[in-house]
């Protein structure tokens, strides 16, 4: 029998975030385009849900709203308001409870829930068409419900309308639809006091080119670069065609040398609490889905459409792992481009202790931060190698020093961004204590809370340690390219000084003679002789002072280059705590 029960429901409560208003709720729809300021603001009574439309119709209100009426203008969320314009009628089905997967392309929402009374979480998978969502649930439950891929404005609009979720948890999640230009992004999300109850990251990818490119490197990452802002472009456009829902996509594409890449994709957490705090749901909304070869070209693909390219697996730590059978009651990926963050909804909570998960919503979002770190560390393990690679290169001559420069520029720049996204989980992490989540009473859920800090505090160092590693190989490169600049005058110097040595010789006589071969009395014969070479003597020797003066000077320059190269300090690696 299919369970009628599409969602982990909960009673919500209702309170008012900003002000009140006492008009009539059916002022909302009766005036959606200029709606009085107080009704923008007002929070639907606690009896009642906001429907679809009205959920809607708040965020298109908000999304009009000017900076001279409000400090809360709503120009951030134009783009939100545009993409949920395209919401259609739905007929509703009931959904169902298996323990076997649906057809591919069926499923983009799963969810796990912890009763407390099971050793494995109950999962349900939610399919398409939207099913009907009852009006609460009665039993204490904790629920981590995953969105994967590209999600329909249908279902943006039945979750958030259903739990209540702030909007501003889709808005940062859909952010490229505002502007490609980043400073689009508000300072709100940016500031940690604002991120107490919606966080956004990043979890990175390493994959592979079976088939390399003979091409330079800085041409692939150029045509590389090209070809990611038409695919976010094509992102930001939405076409059903190209994007159908479920389908994955990538924020960012690096290319770390011809053969190696990294992609990164987003995850937004979110928490929805019940009457009694007993009842909660977590909402992750993951970039990653069934295919990454599905939807537009992106740069990861390659020339043949992306059957070259494998993805390296991310591999979390249990004890005694291997002595278990711990697969047998997960589900296959289905996609045919095995990925290890889109295996995560499907084979979610095998380190997480159900008792704990299911007091403590923090706890049970562990296992998503601990693969997000070991995301983290794995893509830096792999830079870590190109920029050893690197150095090994450059201690040798080198044809075009300054290509080994670029390059770990290049590799400087996208560890940076990797600095921000893991400060980011660390301050999420360290302010548990000051958010409202519920809490379990026990010690076990915050022992893992201080591990999994620890660890974001490991991989952080280790990432500012490459990037400042980056940065001095780079000085080193400059000052080995102005060594060898210097070098090279020195030899060109001493070419100039053997032909300066020649003309030293040459140009006394040569002045000599021609002094003696101008038209004026000529000495007698027993005096003309000796005479030239009394003059050409001095001259001579004046030639050859100078000279050496000249080459003394040349090579106190030289060695005070090379001291100071040689006086460079080199800091030793270290990434502990």
């Amino acid at each position: 029998m299919a369970s009628q029960t599409a969602f982990p429901m909960m009673k919500l409560t209702r309170t008012p975030i900003l002000a009140e208003s006492n008009e009539p709720r059916a002022q909302l729809q009766d005036q959606p385009s200029s709606p009085p300021l107080d009704t923008q603001l007002e929070e639907p009574h606690n009896s009642t849900h906001l429907t679809k439309d009205q959920y809607r119709c708040r965020i298109f209100e908000h999304a009009g709203i000017l900076c001279n009426k409000t400090l809360f203008p709503g120009h951030e969320f134009e783009g939100l308001a545009g993409f949920l314009s395209r919401a259609k009628s739905a007929a509703p089905t009931s959904s169902r409870s298996s323990s076997t997967l649906p057809p591919p392309g069926q499923d983009f929402a799963i969810a796990y829930e912890w009763d407390g009374t099971k050793q494995t979480p109950e999962i349900k998978w939610i399919t398409r068409p939207l099913p009907p969502l009852p009006a609460h649930r009665d039993s204490p439950s904790g629920t981590i419900l995953f969105l994967t891929g590209h999600q329909t404005a249908d279902w943006i609009l039945e979750i958030g309308s259903f739990y209540h979720i702030d909007p501003e948890f889709f808005r940062r999640h859909l952010d490229f639809l505002q502007s490609s230009n980043r400073s689009s992004v508000t300072q709100a999300s940016q500031m940690p006091s604002f991120r107490k109850n919606i966080l956004n990251f990043f979890v990175p990818s390493v994959g592979k080119h079976d088939k390399s490119s003979s091409r330079d490197l800085s041409i692939e990452r150029s045509r590389a670069s090209d070809d990611m802002r038409l695919y976010l472009k094509s992102l930001r456009d939405r076409d059903t065609d190209l994007w159908p829902c479920g389908t994955p996509f990538v924020r960012t594409f690096a290319l770390h040398s011809l053969e190696e890449f990294s992609i990164q994709q987003a995850a937004t957490i979110t928490l929805c609490e019940g009457d009694s705090r007993s009842n909660w749901v977590c909402l992750v909304w993951l970039d990653s889905g069934h295919n990454l070869l599905r939807g537009r070209k992106g740069p990861w693909m390659g020339e043949d459409g992306g059957q070259s390219i494998a993805f390296d697996p991310v591999s979390l730590y249990k004890p005694y792992v291997s002595l278990r059978k711990h697969w047998s009651d997960s589900v296959a990926y289905p996609g045919t481009l095995p990925q290890s963050l889109g295996t995560l909804p499907y084979a979610y909570g095998k380190t997480i202790k159900p008792s704990t998960a299911r007091n403590d919503p923090f706890y049970a979002l562990n296992e998503l931060f601990t693969f997000a770190t070991t995301s983290e560390l794995h893509f830096l393990n792999s830079i870590e190698d190109k920029i050893t690679m690197n150095t090994q290169v450059s201690l040798h001559k080198t044809k075009d020093p300054m290509k080994n420069h670029a390059d770990l520029s290049y590799l400087s720049r996208i560890v940076g961004e990797h600095v921000e996204n893991l400060s980011s989980m660390l301050s999420f992490v360290e302010s548990r204590v000051y958010s409202r989540w519920p809490r379990d009473s026990g010690n076990h859920a915050e022992s893992a809370a201080i591990w999994l800090q620890n660890d974001i505090q490991y991989v952080l160092n280790k990432a500012t340690a490459l990037q400042s590693k980056c940065d001095r190989e780079m000085d080193i490169i400059m000052t080995q390219s102005a060594l060898e600049e210097a070098r090279l005058s020195v030899s060109q110097n001493r070419r100039v000084l053997k032909l300066t040595i020649l003309a030293s010789l040459f140009a006394p006589l040569a002045f000599t003679t021609s002094l003696f071969g101008m038209n004026f009395v000529e000495p007698s014969a027993e005096k003309g002789s000796w005479l030239v070479i009394v003059i050409a003597i001095p001259l001579v020797i004046l030639a050859i002072t100078i000279v050496t003066w000249d080459q003394l000077y040349i090579q106190t320059l030289a060695s005070r280059i090379s001291q100071k190269f040689h006086s460079t300090p080199h800091t030793k690696r270290n990434y502990g705590i």
